[in-house]
């Protein structure tokens, strides 16, 4: 394929093509049941044991079933799904100062169940009552091993809603489909084939790959990348920061109409660009017109299933990349996301480094009150739904509203055919609604006048008029 044809690629599906040139599979099956953890999962390791009670890591999901469930038929399928996954039955222990994983042989899965004391009047006040609320804010004990819980909630004869709750360690936002697709084939009755690798191989294949000379490359890119200390970006905040860093967090969401993804698509044709690089884009340019500063670091999720014999894998496979933001206001709109589809294009061998190898070989102002490196974030996906059948029942997603952010402002885009969702999460300790909602505005604001006007420098787009004045009343614009 051409630099063009690649530019029209998303990152997920760039680095799947990639995988697919990799013919000999790089992952051995070791046939272990103890190791060491991934990169990913010692730093959230670490975090659990500093608050126990901590909760930003869990993963809760929620499914709507109609028809007449088989509960017995449920309880078999989550226990062949842990049979397979073995991630969802691994205890985490410190072995003489340094965390091992070590997978348990045999756990008996356990569906808990809820009456409710009322009748929903729609299936959006479920998560309104108390018990459900609590059933999600609980934390996972990882000595345990038992890192999925599920309950089933009965709203009528036919109807019920099933909570499933898993901590990220065990788990990822790629392996939401995976479960799905698991746990109906069971329940059909199929019996669910053997993996190839676990995610333990993984684990030791990737700390055998960072201390082996096939990662110099990997990592003189990244040293190289971030060769000097990023500033944090001074966000203007509703409430000043205090010394501990909270990761309570709401969000608040707009649709993207069908004229604006329709103009966004014959912008990205015209140049030769993907909507993920436009729309990164317009996030830097936001973020740097409300804090007024140039240069910053912008986090942005990637599967990190490179591999092939990841794909089928439940696990913490996702990796976050570093975006260096670089806003020059005579910058033109399409210089900028010139420089980002370069930046994109660049990635696609460098993905394998873990970002927690990258935050404790270089040298950055570190806080407890602010995330290293990074404090924004830019998550993009394409619609993919979720709905299915168990058998006769059929499923769909339903929308539980966030209580956490694990950074002070995540975007996240869920790109459809016809519209797209751009999400806004947020650290209530350090916002408040009606910023998230401005910041929103402006976002959609700043998108049309730079799909529109890509020749036009950065430092004549302008802020929506009805949405300036309360980025302007932003608290006491503490920057702290």
């Amino acid at each position: 394929m051409t630099e063009e044809e690649l530019a029209g690629l998303d990152p997920e599906i760039l680095a799947l093509l990639w995988a697919d040139d990799v013919t000999e599979p790089l992952i051995k099956k070791q046939n272990i049941t103890e190791g060491p953890l991934s990169f990913s999962q010692y730093r959230l390791w670490m975090l659990q044991q500093l608050d126990p009670e901590m909760v930003a890591y869990n993963m809760p999901r929620a499914l709507l079933l109609k028809g007449t469930l088989d509960t017995d038929k449920l309880v078999q399928a989550f226990q062949q799904l842990i049979k397979k996954h073995a991630v969802f039955r691994t205890q985490y222990h410190d072995n003489n100062g340094e965390p091992i994983q070590r997978i348990v042989e045999n756990l008996t899965f356990k569906l808990e169940s809820f009456q409710l004391e009322n009748t929903l009047s729609n299936i959006d006040t479920l998560f309104e009552q108390e018990k459900i609320k609590s059933w999600f804010n609980r934390s996972f004990d990882l000595s345990t091993g038992e890192l999925l819980r599920a309950s089933l909630v009965s709203i009528n004869k036919n109807e019920s809603v099933l909570l499933i709750d898993y901590h990220h360690i065990a788990s990822d936002a790629w392996s939401n489909a995976l479960i799905l697709q698991d746990l109906a084939a069971a329940y059909q009755g199929n019996k669910l084939t053997e993996l190839d690798v676990s995610y333990l191989d993984f684990s030791y294949w990737q700390n055998d790959y960072l201390t082996s000379d096939d990662s110099t490359k990997n990592k003189d890119y990244w040293l190289s990348y971030i060769n000097e200390d990023i500033q944090p970006i001074a966000l203007p905040t509703d409430h000043k920061r205090t010394g501990f860093q909270s990761f309570s967090g709401k969000s608040t969401s707009i649709v993207l109409n069908e004229n604006t993804v329709n103009q966004l698509t014959l912008f990205c044709k015209d140049y030769d660009v993907t909507p993920f690089m436009v729309l990164l884009a317009t996030w830097q340019v936001l973020l740097s017109r409300v804090s007024n500063q140039n240069t910053f670091a912008i986090g942005v999720p990637t599967a990190g299933r490179n591999q092939l014999e990841l794909q089928q894998i439940i696990g913490f496979f996702v990796n976050t990349q570093i975006y260096k933001a670089d806003i020059d206001p005579t910058y033109t709109v399409n210089t900028l996301i010139k420089h980002i589809r370069h930046h994109t294009l660049s990635l696609l061998d460098q993905e394998t480094l873990p970002l927690e190898w990258i935050l404790e070989n270089i040298d950055i102002t570190r806080s407890t009150n602010r995330s290293p490196l990074f404090q924004v974030l830019f998550d993009y996906k394409t619609e993919e739904s979720l709905e299915g059948k168990l058998g006769d029942i059929t499923l769909s997603p339903v929308n539980i509203e966030t209580t956490t952010s694990k950074l002070e402002l995540e975007l996240s885009v869920l790109m459809g055919a016809s519209q797209a969702r751009i999400n806004l999460s947020y650290q209530t300790a350090l916002f408040n609604r009606n910023t998230a909602n401005s910041l929103l505005e402006n976002f959609n604001h700043l998108l049309l006048q730079m799909i529109n006007q890509p020749s036009q420098p950065l430092g004549n787009l302008t802020l929506s008029p009805t949405q300036t004045q309360q980025l302007l009343a932003m608290g006491s614009n503490d920057k702290h």
